[in-house]
């Protein structure tokens, strides 16, 4: 089974990894000199940051799902 993209689908697996990395960026590289434990809790109690992450998961299993079908 081979896998082929169209540039549609490559653009979106671009744009959801660009999202996923300033998602992980923002929780982790914070100008704050907290633990990353700290401050992950602190970035999850967010609930604009449950839905990114709610939006990134979503986005994944879509993606996941047009690789599978091709």
């Amino acid at each position: 089974m081979r896998c082929t993209l169209d540039g549609r689908e490559i653009v979106l697996f671009g744009w959801l990894c660009a999202y996923a990395i300033q998602e992980v960026q923002e929780a982790l590289f914070a100008g704050d000199l907290e633990s990353v434990s700290h401050k992950a809790k602190r970035w999850a109690s967010s609930e604009w940051n449950s839905v990114d992450c709610l939006i990134i998961l979503l986005e994944l299993c879509i993606c996941l799902s047009l690789v599978q079908t091709n």
